[in-house]
């Protein structure tokens, strides 16, 4: 069966649908009740935390994006100039950051995980074995250090959900602080409800003075937002 969709490139409905029970278990970690799996299926390799598909990838090209919002991401980043340095928030299995590994090699990336057993997955599992700047740590957190980045990429999810400090403007005000001058935030947003994207985007227009530009991704709860302060 074709997970792949042949037209577009990304997986198909059917894959996400199935993921749980297709190819086979290459690593599987249960620990504070939370089921951490790394599967396989011929070229396709992917991430369940708790059974919810995380990331996926292609085994022999991990650069490769094969979510629709990704592909969408990417979209949107081939006309900028050419990022410095970047802060993911999210690792998952690595799609984005070995995506700009690949289209900007020059470009320092920093990408925050707080789960150790995310960040071992990527190292064995899903092409990261080599990576530096990896930080364990929470981004709350992360956010109070001193570094600035032209770019910063949110794709943080609690399970299904969006964790409860994306609806925090403290939260944004920090990422404000550590953008430089031209700076771009980019955000990859589970919203189930409207209110959710409404209260979000009025965060946003609070914090950095103009509304984001604003993707709804077809067929998907995925909304991209962005902007440049």
């Amino acid at each position: 069966m074709d997970y792949i969709k042949a037209k577009t490139g990304v997986i198909s409905h059917n894959f996400i649908k199935h993921c749980n029970d297709i190819g086979h278990v290459l690593y599987w970690h249960k620990q504070y009740g939370q089921n951490v799996q790394v599967r396989q299926y011929k070229q396709l390799r992917w991430l369940l935390i708790d059974h919810i598909l995380q990331s996926v990838i292609e085994k022999d090209n991990p650069e490769h994006l094969l979510f629709p919002h990704l592909k969408s991401l990417s979209n949107i980043w081939r006309p900028l100039t050419i990022p410095g340095s970047v802060l993911e928030l999210g690792l998952g299995a690595g799609a984005v950051r070995n995506y700009l590994q690949l289209h900007y090699p020059n470009a320092q990336i920093t990408t925050v995980e707080k789960n150790s057993e995310i960040i071992h997955c990527y190292k064995k599992y899903f092409g990261g074995f080599a990576a530096s700047n990896l930080h364990c740590e929470d981004a709350t957190t992360e956010l109070k250090n001193k570094s600035t980045f032209d770019w910063v990429i949110i794709d943080l999810f609690s399970k299904t959900d969006p964790p409860i400090f994306l609806f925090k403007q403290e939260f944004y005000d920090d990422i404000y602080h550590i953008l430089n001058t031209n700076g771009w935030v980019f955000i990859n947003f589970v919203a189930e409800h409207e209110s959710q994207l409404i209260q979000l985007k009025k965060i946003l227009k609070t914090v950095f003075g103009k509304t984001p530009k604003h993707k709804k991704i077809a067929e998907y709860s995925n909304h991209l937002l962005w902007l440049q302060i």
